[in-house]
């Protein structure tokens, strides 16, 4: 996955950490400020991925990302985020 790792630490009573790791190429050149709004061109296209269990969640970011005409993809759980 993009050249990088994907695991998960979890034990009773301490809860679960994600981790993962990426490579990725050097950025194009446009600034982005950190206090200001992302313009919502710059996420037209682009993919994400919502993990949840809950359906009413996931069909509630769904519709907020398809009007910003992002490309959402949602699964139920880590098993399917992985697949």
């Amino acid at each position: 996955m993009m050249g990088g790792k994907i695991w998960v630490e979890s034990g009773p009573d301490s809860g679960t950490r994600f981790h993962f790791t990426i490579r990725l190429g050097v950025a194009d050149g446009r600034a982005v400020k950190v206090e200001m709004t992302t313009p919502a061109e710059m996420l037209r296209g682009v993919k994400v991925l919502i993990v949840d269990d809950n359906r009413t969640n996931r069909r509630i970011l769904e519709g907020m990302l398809k009007r910003w005409d992002v490309n959402p993809t949602s699964v139920e759980d880590g098993e399917e985020a992985l697949a």
